[in-house]
């Protein structure tokens, strides 16, 4: 589930910023900022009980990221 919420994540900032840059440039920071996100969310599980925090989710997550990235470009070319 993380996986497609973090591509849809992707797409929809990817949407957002091509409206304010170029669709190259807005398919670069689009995933950095999903997984920046993914990464601070982890931070943030480390202080509410009954949950964790792992590098391994930020790895799922970014995994979404990168697969939305990959599609974008591959349906754009």
């Amino acid at each position: 589930v993380h996986t497609c919420e973090y591509a849809l994540l992707t797409f929809l900032w990817w949407r957002a910023l091509r409206t304010v840059a170029s669709a190259n440039a807005a398919l670069l920071v689009a995933p950095v900022i999903a997984i920046a996100y993914a990464g601070t969310d982890e931070f943030h599980q480390h202080f509410i009980q009954g949950r964790h925090g792992t590098p391994v989710d930020v790895g799922i997550d970014a995994l979404g990221a990168g697969i939305a990235t990959l599609l974008i470009r591959r349906r754009r070319t």
